[in-house]
């Protein structure tokens, strides 16, 4: 009888806690199960503020977490996105109100690209000069608190409501603005450099090689294209054209006056 296979022993999982970003003072959220701590990075966590800080008010918010790192049996998290739920947004726009969305991709002081996207709502209708600028005084005051600040403060000054509270009051000198919401912070991914396939070592040798298959053309004879022949046909080879038959035309009926003249001389 053949000998059973001896199958290798599973390895167990190990258990890891989840820690918060450096911004919630690294709260534990929960924990997780992997073999190996490398197979931990990259991984998403999905949470509520409520979550986090216990704020039942603040349950709208949500929040896409990141393991960056792994030490000591401990998973530490950043934040990737934060965004405001789709319901509490449409109880904040009402009938008569003109709500504006505006989306900026800039990077901070800690060279990190994020996209902000903002609403603001509007008490009664405005008209397009309005609009261009609100457009223009939002865009540049957006620049300067990004581009001034890092991801961590930035974050403070968005779950503090301090930076939607700074430019609500600094846009109500251009129209009635009610409310400003920061719905969405996402930070995104650098964008990688394409590789250079050609370096500079190699362009003298491509230019040899274009001369040395040059060399073998200029050899080779120049073959002047060979004029085609046209024989002139002559009159016996030309074919007699076959002949249009005659169509045969109807016989014309014979009309009724000449019928009973000869019916009368046949009496």
């Amino acid at each position: 009888m053949a000998k059973p296979r001896k199958q290798p022993r599973k390895r167990k999982k190990q258990e890891f806690e989840i820690l918060a970003p450096p911004v919630f003072n690294e709260k534990t959220l929960g924990k997780t199960v992997a073999k190996d701590q490398k197979l931990l990075l990259g991984r998403t966590v999905n949470v509520t503020m409520r979550e986090i800080t216990g704020e039942y008010a603040k349950q709208y918010v949500h929040f896409k977490l990141m393991v960056s790192a792994v030490r000591g049996g401990k998973a530490h998290t950043e934040l990737k996105k934060m965004e405001i739920s789709k319901s509490y947004l449409t109880r904040m726009v009402r009938k008569g109100k003109t709500k504006l969305d505006k989306v900026f991709d800039h990077k901070t002081k800690d060279d990190k690209q994020i996209r902000i996207k903002i609403m603001m709502i509007v008490g009664g209708k405005i008209g397009g000069k309005q609009k261009k600028s609100l457009h223009h005084a939002i865009a540049k005051e957006i620049e300067k608190q990004v581009t001034q600040s890092s991801l961590e403060a930035l974050t403070n000054a968005v779950l503090n409501q301090s930076l939607a509270n700074n430019l609500k009051n600094f846009l109500r000198k251009i129209a009635p603005v009610n409310f400003v919401i920061i719905r969405m912070l996402e930070v995104k991914k650098p964008r990688r450099l394409a590789r250079k396939t050609e370096t500079k070592t190699e362009e003298p040798k491509k230019e040899e090689m274009k001369t040395e298959e040059k060399e073998p053309e200029e050899e080779k004879k120049v073959e002047k294209p060979k004029e085609k022949v046209v024989k002139k046909k002559t009159k016996k080879e030309e074919k007699p054209k076959p002949k249009k038959k005659k169509e045969s035309q109807p016989q014309k009926k014979e009309s009724k006056k000449t019928v009973k003249k000869i019916v009368k001389k046949s009496k």
